[in-house]
């Protein structure tokens, strides 16, 4: 049959189109969300880029401010230290001390040889040493004076001591003192007070110590004790000292060991405590 009109256009949208609109319209907006989105993330990325390349700049900056930071406070620190310890330092400093005496080290020295029969046998040791002692004073910058005693051995000699050699070269007395010989007895008392008596004019003139350095096998007593010690006290004087070694067998004299300044006897055989003696007792 057919379809008869009633006058109405009455049209039907069919299901499946509906369906199919919608489906478009989730699909688009579902799309324009996702474009958001990423749109969203790209700015995103874009700023944490820019804060990213912007970040090491900033780190370098206050990296190298750190260090001149360090290095100004270290300099500053260093110079305040400086300052501060320069000023302990005098004030804690300790005070000098009160200036020492005088050295009693003799500046030159007189050596006064026994040279009497008693050297005899033991001649080569005890001259051998004193030769080495007097270079060795020389060394130290000492001028040396020589005598050497016994007793008078030739007609008209009323003394039995020498003035060999005045104080001036240490080598010139080694070479004279090997080179001597022996005789007479050892009128040592008389000797010493002589020679000390030289030795305080040596001492006045330059204003320094001087040492008699005795080397004795005895006394022969040419003067008693009382004026033995009178001379020596008005002969020396307070910057002379008398240093005594006494060799060989003979009696020492005690009223010289009295007056020493240093007394030492020895085998005069034994060259090495002949020597250690005389090294001592010249303070070499």
């Amino acid at each position: 049959m057919a379809r008869h009109s009633n006058g109405k256009d009455n049209y039907k949208v069919a299901g499946w189109v509906i369906a199919v609109a919608i489906a478009v319209v989730v699909a688009i907006i579902a799309l324009i969300i996702f474009l958001l989105s990423r749109g969203g993330d790209d700015v995103d990325n874009a700023a944490d880029s820019a804060i990213t390349s912007e970040a090491p700049a900033e780190t370098q900056e206050d990296d190298a401010a750190t260090e001149r930071t360090y290095e100004e406070v270290t300099s500053e620190e260093n110079e305040a230290e400086a300052t501060s310890e320069a000023p302990e330092t005098s004030e804690t400093e300790t005070p000098s001390e009160a200036p020492a005496a005088p050295s009693a080290t003799a500046s030159d020295t007189l050596i006064l040889l026994d040279t009497s029969d008693g050297l005899a046998g033991q001649f080569e040791p005890v001259t051998g040493a004193l030769a080495n002692t007097a270079r060795a004073l020389a060394a130290d910058g000492q001028s040396v004076a020589l005598w050497n005693y016994s007793s008078p051995l030739n007609p008209g000699v009323t003394v039995g001591f020498r003035d060999n050699l005045g104080f001036g070269s240490g080598e010139d007395a080694a070479n004279t003192i090997t080179a001597f010989g022996t005789g007479g007895a050892p009128q040592s008392r008389s000797a010493v007070v002589a020679a000390v008596d030289t030795a305080t004019d040596q001492a006045a003139n330059t204003n320094a110590p001087v040492r008699v350095l005795l080397v004795t096998t005895g006394t022969d007593a040419d003067m008693d004790d009382a004026s033995f010690a009178q001379a020596y006290g008005q002969a020396a004087g307070n910057n002379v000292e008398l240093s005594v070694v006494h060799v060989g067998p003979g009696e020492p004299d005690s009223a010289i060991e009295g007056v020493a300044s240093s007394f030492t006897a020895v085998d005069g055989n034994d060259s090495t405590a002949v020597a250690d003696a005389l090294k001592a007792a010249a303070g070499a």
